[in-house]
């Protein structure tokens, strides 16, 4: 989603069995300034919208935790 606008960007994903999933964005100190709640969904094609209205123009990181697999990802807010 980079570089994604004031308001949010949208994330699609897979899962292909029941899975735990949470989303959360840090800035580049570790410090966590934005999570959501874990959610557990079955299998199939998600898309969600992550809202970032408060957070300041500037670079981030998203993680994806889908089942315990984590991934990070470098985002650019303008």
């Amino acid at each position: 989603p980079n570089p994604f606008s004031y308001d949010g960007f949208n994330v699609s994903y897979y899962l292909n069995q029941k899975s735990a999933v949470q989303f959360s964005i840090l800035d580049f100190t570790g410090k966590e300034l934005l999570k959501m709640n874990k959610k557990y969904l079955p299998s199939g094609n998600y898309d969600e919208y992550i809202e970032t209205g408060q957070l300041a123009s500037g670079l981030y990181l998203f993680i994806a935790n889908l089942n315990g697999n984590l991934k990070a990802y470098k985002i650019i807010k303008y």
